[in-house]
């Protein structure tokens, strides 16, 4: 999975759920990524929304560690 990738599958699904931000960091922010590198993106979902993460895991296909943070 390269940033190219990520962008074209997780940005239009982004979108359509009107996420209120969303971020990469890590190896991948910083180019660095390896093949077993695991994806860190942090998104901030509307209330009503938060059912559609559980969509972005399905799409992304792979493990994901999930935290909740509030704001």
């Amino acid at each position: 999975m390269n940033l190219g990738y990520i962008k074209e599958k997780i940005v239009p699904l982004l979108k359509e759920n009107d996420v209120v931000n969303a971020a990469i960091f890590g190896s991948y922010a910083r180019g660095e990524e390896k093949p077993d590198s695991d994806l860190d993106i942090i998104i901030k979902f509307r209330e009503e929304k938060i059912k559609t993460l559980f969509d972005l895991i399905k799409l992304v296909n792979c493990k994901i560690k999930c935290d909740s943070k509030k704001s």
